[in-house]
């Protein structure tokens, strides 16, 4: 089953500043961490980085896709080392079922408050 994991490039660094002191995004920040963090547990995981997933007011957002099972949307990370870990954990939990729909119990709490949406399957004509 192949799971991937867009994050957001452009999304701003804070409420108020679209870049931190060296010129990086919030969501370029975040995206980096998201993946040193896969890396460094060697985890199957593509990670896409793409340009405004429309959730500005929700700035950092990423969203989870798979061919089977139920993906999701979500949003309003501030761009750190446990926002990062959070999102992997939860992807890890996400792949260790069969639909998607990870018990509320196993959310890492950085996660709970971020959904903004449920993704269908993305299924694969043969």
């Amino acid at each position: 089953m192949a799971q991937t994991l867009i994050i957001c490039s452009t999304c701003k660094f804070s409420s108020v500043s679209a870049f931190n002191e060296k010129g990086e995004t919030g969501g370029e920040l975040l995206a980096n961490m998201v993946e040193a963090e896969r890396d460094k547990r060697q985890m199957e995981l593509t990670i896409v980085r793409h340009a405004c997933l429309w959730s500005c007011k929700q700035s950092c957002a990423i969203q989870l896709q798979d061919e089977n099972r139920t993906g999701y949307h979500a949003g309003g990370f501030t761009p750190d080392q446990p926002t990062a870990s959070a999102i992997i954990d939860w992807a890890a939990a996400h792949q260790r079922t069969a639909n998607g729909e990870v018990p509320f119990a196993e959310w890492p709490d950085a996660m709970k408050g971020h959904f903004i949406a449920r993704l269908p399957a993305i299924k694969k004509e043969k």
